[in-house]
């Protein structure tokens, strides 16, 4: 199961936002999209590349800022968007969605250029970065905390459950349909993702390229809403870890590749109007 994710980069405390989402430009070449070229692994708009040129960032007031000089990038996850699960002798498969909320509680990552042509149609790429979820962890890759964990602020600095939102539960919520034999209604997880890119400087404002990724989380906790009625509540520990039993696996499947596309937006530009606008600054 792959995720699909948005996501804010900004180099630098001052410079202009990039948004990336973890979509292809155009089709395949054997089903190429209207308005698209195939030029070898890149997939750009038509009217051809222009090689050559110096690739940077600009800040706000116009000033050119090459990303070699603009320090780390830090990462920001507007969306993420889970496929729906497929549940054996199940009519409908599994629904997981993040909240709303849980964006803007979640903190920006740092995520390190370690590779870098400073001329658009040259190549870059970046480090690791981690983003935590319903968790706080010691260091990136720490083990994720579990139906047995403490509660952060009991006495926990590493190693506890967080309530992200918050909402008055430990963990990062997900709303959830069709989860097999339990009336779920909400799940409470502790989730990491990790994301790496590398890519192809197109134009001064677009990059392409390829999305290294990895996820894992813990089901921590759920609420129950009965089909045949009766109040919603809280999971007692049996049932949550019924559901913990049931954890699906998160992978990045080794084909088709997982592409992504980059493009400069102006500044102050919010994540939920990114992913209103998605189609438009990313093409279908």
């Amino acid at each position: 199961m792959i995720p699909r994710f948005s996501c804010a980069v900004v180099a630098g405390p001052a410079a202009a936002l990039l948004l990336l989402l973890g979509v292809p430009a155009c089709d395949a070449p054997a089903d190429p999209a209207p308005g698209c070229t195939q030029t070898g692994p890149i997939s750009t708009v038509d009217g051809g590349l222009s090689c050559g040129d110096d690739f940077a960032f600009r800040d706000p007031d116009g000033t050119a800022r090459p990303l070699a000089d603009a320090g780390p990038l830090a990462a920001r996850i507007c969306d993420v968007q889970f496929p729906r699960i497929p549940v054996p002798g199940q009519a409908e498969a599994a629904r997981m969605v993040l909240v709303p909320e849980a964006y803007a509680a979640l903190a920006p990552a740092p995520v390190d250029v370690v590779a870098l042509d400073r001329q658009t149609c040259g190549t870059f790429a970046t480090g690791w970065g981690t983003f935590v979820m319903g968790a706080r962890l010691a260091g990136p890759e720490a083990r994720l905390p579990d139906l047995e964990s403490p509660v952060c602020g009991d006495g926990a600095a590493a190693g506890c459950l967080l309530d992200l939102e918050p909402d008055g539960r430990p963990g990062a919520t997900l709303l959830t349909e069709h989860f097999p034999a339990l009336d779920v209604e909400a799940a409470y997880v502790a989730l990491r993702t990790d994301v790496q890119l590398t890519g192809t400087l197109l134009t001064p404002d677009r990059l392409v390229g390829q999305v290294g990724f990895a996820m894992a989380f813990n089901l921590v906790g759920c609420r129950l809403a009965p089909a045949g009625g009766g109040a919603v509540r809280e999971c007692n520990p049996a049932e949550a870890g019924v559901l913990a039993a049931l954890n699906p696996q998160i992978a990045q499947l080794p084909l088709p590749e997982s592409r992504f596309v980059a493009v400069s937006v102006p500044p102050g530009t919010t994540c939920s109007e990114v992913v209103e606008r998605s189609t438009e600054l990313f093409g279908r």
